[in-house]
């Protein structure tokens, strides 16, 4: 296989050499992770990764097809997964539910390209202007996965909230970065306050909120990051809520808060090198993920030992992409609040939410405590508020599940959304 691959580099452009070898491998790849899981592996992913070579995962890595190839794959495990859980006779009104898609479908954010689809509760018109939106922003570890992937997920909060809910869409890697993908999600959050503005399409340009409407912003895993940074890079200082709508609250759910430390996590995982994050915020001197470089993190002064070992001092220069200038460390929102203490604090709105399962194998949960911890060392007495539910026996994605599957009572995160969000 090595041999076929390597004659393929050589005979082809080395872009489209290195696509077609990631396209080869990850059907294989995925393969062997769903066997592993058969097998009962407890990090599929990881003990499959072990055998593959660093540079076909780097290829994987770098590859849009792969990344095409692992979103279908996820959508198909997560619909198996949703109609398996779902009661008796409710699969096919969720199929339904999800072919319908959204009532409003790509409403462009703006010049960069985030895009939004639209929800409407339910009976409301698509004329209709709303007092309340919540802007849902996706995860799926800044590589895979579409908004579409949430039409379930996006139609019952628009249901059981009774709001208007705008799913928005970023660009992924490797065809945007995080910084990109960042500012793209500004992008959305400022379409959002200028009260949801839609295009012409041949009638006068209407807005979907009206004057004073409230908004609710909502990230989960890597669109909680995405979310939080997006709020902590404005230039200014607090927010004043000026526009058409303010935002009210930011629930983050799952979410990895400092990037620097997720790459530790990943790293034990053994995920580490094909993952997008070391590419998608790597530094300046463009280097990524290598095997060992998580040694410098867990050791530096001033780490908090995840590893328990109880050593200081690095053995090596920490590598480039983990220093505090560098991308990495300035959107991570847990380093952005450390750093610019109450002046940052104040460009959140006045209520922060924080949602994790204490079971996350993806997420620790760890990130959301220390990211509350930071925040209420710094905010002051009024700003922001922030709650906390970390719930036991919840792990990355069930309970997300549970609000696409459970009809016979309210879902924990709407009662979780409800209270905090949306009291």
């Amino acid at each position: 296989m090595q041999l076929l691959c390597a004659a393929l580099a050589l005979r082809l452009p080395r872009p489209l050499g290195r696509e077609l070898i990631a396209g080869a491998i990850t059907p294989a790849v995925l393969g062997g992770v769903v066997a592993a899981g058969i097998a009962g592996a407890s990090e599929p992913e990881g003990r499959v990764l072990r055998l593959v070579p660093r540079r076909l995962q780097e290829y994987m890595r770098e590859s849009r097809i792969a990344w095409i190839m692992y979103s279908q794959f996820e959508y198909v495990a997560a619909g198996l997964a949703v109609f398996a859980l779902a009661p008796r006779g409710q699969a096919r009104r969720l199929l339904r539910v999800q072919r319908a898609g959204p009532d409003l479908k790509d409403v462009p954010c703006g010049p960069l390209g985030s895009l939004a689809d639209v929800y409407l509760p339910g009976g409301a018109s698509a004329a209709a202007s709303f007092e309340e939106m919540l802007v849902f922003v996706p995860g799926g570890a800044w590589s895979h996965g579409y908004k579409s992937f949430y039409t379930l997920t996006s139609r019952r909060l628009a249901t059981e909230l009774g709001c208007a809910v705008a799913t928005v869409g970023y660009g992924l890697y490797p065809v945007a970065d995080g910084a990109a993908q960042v500012a793209q999600v500004e992008e959305a959050l400022a379409w959002a306050e200028a009260g949801a503005p839609l295009p012409p399409d041949g009638e006068p340009r209407r807005r979907l909120l009206n004057a004073g409407a409230r908004l609710s912003v909502v990230g989960h895993s890597a669109g909680g990051q995405l979310s939080a940074a997006a709020l902590l890079g404005r230039s200014g200082g607090e927010a004043t809520g000026a526009g058409v709508a303010s935002i009210g609250s930011l629930a983050l759910l799952s979410a990895p808060l400092e990037l620097r430390r997720h790459v530790l996590h990943e790293a034990s995982r053994g995920v580490a090198t094909v993952s997008a994050l070391s590419a998608a915020f790597a530094g300046d001197d463009g280097a990524t993920y290598s095997v060992g470089d998580e040694a410098a993190l867990v050791t530096a002064p001033g780490s908090d030992q995840a590893d328990g070992s109880g050593r200081t001092g690095p053995s090596a220069p920490p590598p480039r992409y983990f220093d505090d200038t560098q991308p990495m460390a300035r959107l991570s929102p847990e380093c952005a609040v450390a750093a610019g203490g109450a002046a940052a604090v104040k460009k959140l709105p006045p209520l922060v939410a924080l949602f994790h399962g204490v079971e996350d194998p993806v997420v620790p949960v760890s990130s959301t405590q220390r990211f509350e911890a930071a925040l209420k060392a710094r905010a002051d007495s009024s700003w922001p508020s922030v709650v906390s539910e970390y719930r036991e026996g919840c792990s990355h994605l069930d309970y997300v599940l549970e609000l696409i599957t459970v009809s016979d009572r309210t879902p924990p995160l709407v009662d979780f959304l409800r209270t905090v969000a949306f009291k």
